[in-house]
């Protein structure tokens, strides 16, 4: 029987596919091929250290710090090859390697990775018949006082809610299902609406005429400016946004077709159960002297942040009615005619619209004050007077929070593509949360702090690595729905959940359940350890050999 002191147990499984997965897209070769190295005189590709920054943002989304710490606790030859230990991993190579990614270009790398990465899933973007552009905030701590040539950590407008931090930006061009295209790293202080532009003009350098035509530029409502609009037709090229509320015709094709009744069923855009209904009517608006559609889109499904401002709006409006009412309930009047002429004005004044109120007028006798001081004789009859008052009954208006509810749940989505019916159109746009949430929600928990990161030029760099992090996570996603697709298969994702469409979240769930075994008395054996069969389907989706596990590579 084996000493136990001789064993080691690893938690492979994310890492090592993660490493693979880059392999397979061609990322380590093209980073070789990008970065400047010696190889006479570096221990270690450029390859091997960012693949190795990248595993940590995925598996641990550990501090750049304390990568070296993560990977002590790791079999790091069969990671990254014979003869590499963790402390080639301590924190000034990383920043030396992130000071290459800085010379080579970032951002020409991180173009490069996601035309040879889709290349090898077999996706041409050129042809991509939709992309989806959004951009979202980073939050980072400390002064940063400088600024590096291309870009500037600043303050601006916080997607993140916190104002009062520095911050910069990242733009994600992706397409449907979620694989990056383009990207930017931006100003902490940078408009939307330019970025959109500035995207719109890279696409137009990239892509053919012809594709153009046939390429459906998706985007949140800061593309929308009559400057935008004219690169959008300069181009020749399709789009579909939600229009701004600032723009005079939003409120108008809203009013016309809750007034015509005018909607049509276009029922749920996706199979889930319980998914929204919308309904949809459709007109014609003219803008900066170009006829474009404007799609008025219902959904029965009032989401929460949405139902949450409308209650707050009618819980405040109960307020201020019950304050107002309670000042005038104090107030005597002479007659009936007066107290009721008071009612209606300060109906009229607080303009109640989501609460009904119900005036009674109530006759009160008084006595009136005597004429005189002193103690008032026993028999003394005292003279009295009537006076009326006002009392008040607030029920709600449920018609009109009805209607409200409706209007909040009502948008206006603005196209110049007449060749997609509206249908398609909405449900390209309402792909737009697929294409972007996901890769903000992992972008979003960088980690990013002035101790690990104190020049603005590895902030930059390691924000472009990250958004090439999130290329490697999307892709698994994608190959692993395109196998299941493709062989009609399933697979039992955590929770025993049977899934045709499985989460990248998911797939690193499963992929934690496997493990390697290594017998340190015979340094060359390794050992697969995984019992659950549906860990081993999803390797096989993937196409990913067990050998991975078990096989120390060549570090050469």
């Amino acid at each position: 029987m084996p000493d136990m002191a001789d064993i080691a147990s690893y938690n492979t499984g994310i890492p090592a596919v993660v490493r693979w997965v880059c392999d397979r897209l061609g990322l380590m070769q093209l980073f070789d091929q990008m970065l400047p190295w010696d190889d006479q005189r570096c221990k270690l590709r450029p390859s091997t250290r960012l693949v190795a920054i990248i595993m940590a943002i995925l598996f641990d989304r550990t501090a750049l710090y304390r990568v070296e710490e993560l990977y002590e606790d790791h079999d790091v030859p069969l990671l990254f090859g014979a003869g590499v230990r963790a402390e080639d991993f301590n924190d000034d190579a990383l920043g030396r390697a992130l000071d290459k990614l800085t010379a080579a270009g970032a951002a020409k790398v991180f173009t490069s990775a996601c035309a040879v990465a889709l290349a090898r899933m077999g996706v041409d973007w050129s042809r991509l018949l939709s992309v989806h552009f959004d951009t979202t905030s980073v939050s980072v701590y400390g002064a940063y006082p400088n600024s590096s040539p291309n870009l500037r950590i600043t303050y601006g407008h916080s997607k993140d809610g916190h104002p009062e931090q520095k911050q910069f930006c990242i733009g994600l061009l992706a397409t449907k299902d979620g694989l990056p295209v383009l990207g930017a790293v931006l100003d902490g202080n940078a408009s939307d609406k330019t970025v959109n532009a500035e995207i719109l003009r890279t696409i137009g350098r990239l892509v053919s005429p012809e594709q153009l035509a046939n390429l459906l530029y998706v985007a949140d409502s800061s593309l929308v400016t009559q400057s935008n609009l004219r690169v959008l037709n300069d181009l020749g090229m399709h789009f579909v946004s939600r229009a701004p509320s600032t723009f005079g015709f939003v409120d108008a094709v809203k009013d016309q077709a809750f007034e015509q009744g005018a909607f049509q069923s276009v029922g749920a855009l996706s199979p889930r159960r319980n998914a929204a209904h919308y309904w949809l009517s459709e007109t014609r608006v003219d803008v900066d002297g170009r006829r474009y559609r404007a799609i008025v889109t219902y959904s029965d499904s009032l989401d929460a942040r949405k139902r949450k401002t409308l209650d707050h709006d009618v819980q405040t409006e109960r307020e201020n009615l019950e304050q107002g009412l309670r000042q005038l309930q104090r107030h005597p009047f002479a007659c009936h005619a007066d107290a009721v002429k008071a009612a209606e004005q300060t109906l009229a004044s607080l303009k109640p619209r989501f609460w009904r109120v119900e005036f009674t007028v109530q006759t009160e006798t008084r006595p009136l004050p005597r004429s005189r001081p002193g103690r008032p004789p026993k028999a003394e009859e005292r003279p009295v007077e009537t006076v009326f008052r006002i009392a008040s009954k607030l029920s709600m208006n449920q018609d009109a929070y009805d209607e409200a509810a409706r209007r909040a749940a009502t948008f206006v989505l603005i196209s110049n593509d007449d060749v997609r019916s509206a249908r398609e159109l909405l449900s390209n746009y309402k792909d737009q949360q697929t294409a972007n949430e996901i890769p903000f929600r992992v972008i979003k928990s960088l980690p990013v702090a002035p101790l690990f990161f104190k020049r603005p030029e590895r902030v930059e760099a390691f924000a472009w690595l990250a958004l090439i992090a999130y290329l490697v996570y999307a892709a698994m996603q994608y190959l692993v729905r395109q196998a299941l697709a493709q062989t009609h298969q399933t697979l039992v994702t955590p929770g025993k959940r049977i899934e045709t469409t499985p989460t990248a979240r998911s797939i690193f769930d499963m992929l934690q359940r496997i493990r390697t075994i290594h017998h340190r008395t015979r340094p060359s054996h390794r050992t697969m350890f995984c019992t659950n069969p549906h860990v081993r389907h999803l390797l096989r989706l993937l196409d990913c050999p067990e050998s991975i596990f078990t096989t120390v590579p060549d570090s050469s």
